[in-house]
């Protein structure tokens, strides 16, 4: 009897712990869960990539946490509920500057080749000269040769930039080496 009686007043008591807890509150808690996992998912490339998205992202998240803390488990819900298209479009913005930046780089990558090219082409005929040009010395024929060492040795660190993620500095670099190797065509006598 009284095992009935225990069995009775356990249940009478969950029946009251129920009645007392919100309707919402074990939805949002399961969104905000799968809210969560979303998130997690997203990876370093976006927020590097998407900033204002990750952020947004993150934000959503933690106005969620907060809305689940003081116990707006509508709002909570609601909120949760908008974070997966928010984590979508953080994905989408991160491709597209992925994307942006592959076509920058290519472009970058294929002018500073032919100018490096154009470079050894050019000190290849201007070392088989018996006279050079006017306004040309051995020297500038020497400093050319240099300077063309120096760009190729950063240049060869371009494709580790990439792999590493550092694109956008993969491409600055990428610009700088291009202007200094329009300098040294100038300086040797190609426009």
């Amino acid at each position: 009897m009284t095992r009935r009686l225990e069995l009775v007043a356990a249940l009478a008591g969950l029946a009251l712990a129920g009645a007392c807890t919100d309707p919402d509150q074990a939805p949002a808690e399961a969104a905000m869960k799968a809210a969560e996992s979303e998130v997690s998912r997203l990876g370093g490339d976006v927020a590097r990539l998407a900033p204002a998205q990750a952020r947004d992202v993150e934000d959503a998240l933690a106005a969620g946490r907060g809305l689940m803390a003081s116990r707006d488990y509508k709002g909570a819900l609601a909120g949760a509920r908008a974070i997966p298209s928010k984590v979508k479009e953080a994905q989408s913005a991160a491709e597209a500057r992925k994307e942006e930046l592959a076509k920058a780089w290519t472009e970058a990558s294929r002018d500073v080749q032919n100018l490096l090219y154009a470079i050894e082409d050019r000190l290849d005929v201007l070392s088989g000269s018996r006279k050079l040009p006017r306004g040309l010395d051995p020297s500038a024929i020497a400093w050319a040769r240099e300077s063309l060492a120096v760009i190729e040795a950063r240049w060869a660190k371009g494709p580790e930039q990439l792999r590493t993620g550092e694109m956008t500095e993969a491409i600055a670099r990428a610009q700088e080496l291009e202007a200094q190797a329009r300098e040294i065509l100038e300086k040797i006598g190609m426009p």
